[in-house]
């Protein structure tokens, strides 16, 4: 099989669909690997490290989804993307598509076999996929509302662990999931006031 992973072209996004690891897995079984040329760059990965794993590195995002039978990527088809898709291509990425139906309707078009990671299940009901994402934001939240509150950044001075004679700042989440949780994790470590609201009694046990 042929599958290939463009760079992503959505703004401030510098993750990349594959990493070394995942192409040598992939080429070891005899799969050819197309990787477009710097996609891994925003995360400090370098051409030359894909074709040490047996990557095939192509000029334009265009030639991998013209030439892949699947396509891996992070995020979801940007609109300028979906011409580029193939008909019975199989993408594998994190779709959100109740928040994108003009995107729903382009996959059905073109009978793309759309593999969301955000809905992969376990047995037992876990989101394995979505579930470091999730980590990441909740934790991302509190450190950048930390900076945001800053004088410079147009917030009121507060600064979350307090100084002595200093009031701590107050951080409340709303919802005691993965993002909250994690969310709650970083904001108590840092010393500020946590509160979580969650309509769920065994989330706040």
């Amino acid at each position: 099989m042929i599958i290939g992973c463009p760079k992503e072209v959505k703004t401030r996004e510098y993750r990349a669909g594959l990493v070394p690891g995942g192409v040598q897995a992939l080429a070891t079984r005899g799969h050819t690997v197309l990787v477009e040329k710097g996609a891994g760059l925003g995360s400090g990965i370098g051409d030359e490290s894909y074709v040490k794993a047996g990557a095939q590195i192509v000029d334009s995002g265009r030639e991998v989804w013209q030439r892949a039978q699947m396509i891996v990527k992070v995020k979801e088809p940007s609109e300028a993307e979906y011409g580029l898709m193939q008909e019975g291509q199989t993408i594998y990425t994190y779709f959100h598509l109740a928040a994108v139906p003009a995107l729903a309707k382009a996959l059905l078009d073109k009978k793309i076999a759309a593999v969301a990671y955000e809905t992969i299940q376990t047995e037992d009901g876990q989101l394995p996929l979505l579930k470091p994402m999730s980590e990441v934001a909740g934790r991302m939240a509190v450190q950048v509302g930390a900076v945001m509150l800053e004088k410079e950044h147009g917030g009121k001075g507060i600064l979350l662990s307090g100084v002595p004679g200093v009031r701590r700042g107050r951080v409340v989440i709303l919802g005691g999931g993965t993002v909250g949780t994690n969310a709650a994790k970083l904001a108590s470590g840092m010393g500020a006031e946590t509160v979580i609201l969650d309509v769920s009694t065994s989330r706040l046990a």
